[in-house]
């Protein structure tokens, strides 16, 4: 079976916001992951959040279950060097949407470097 790493989307429509809750991770059903955001969040952070995975999410044809984990960490890793992340859990952080942005654009990047790295 196949596995995802994501970056969730929401509806934020102001553009000028200061910060969003943002969250990625591993999943092997992003649509069906996407649907349960809603709840991690108000059970993590404690918030209602307005998220999506529709966009953002690239597979990884593996099922070492390691590999997967150490994909996910190094995108992990490089979303919290991020000059505007503030962790508020294990899994939520708030980021700048220009920065955020920034993470788009580089998940293939940065799959593929872990993919690189770790020999998948």
């Amino acid at each position: 079976m196949t596995n995802y790493i994501y970056m969730t989307e929401d509806r934020v429509t102001d553009k000028y916001a200061e910060s969003v809750i943002f969250k990625a991770g591993y999943t092997k059903h992003p649509k069906q992951r996407s649907e349960q955001l809603k709840q991690a969040a108000r059970r993590t952070i404690g918030q209602e959040v307005s998220m999506k995975i529709c966009n953002y999410y690239i597979a990884i044809h593996t099922d070492n279950k390691a590999d997967t984990r150490f994909i996910e960490q190094y995108v992990l890793r490089r979303i919290m060097r991020r000059p505007t992340v503030h962790k508020l859990s294990k899994e939520f952080c708030t980021i700048s949407p220009k920065q955020r942005q920034y993470c788009y654009d580089h998940l293939e990047i940065w799959v593929t470097e872990a993919m690189k790295i770790r020999g998948s």
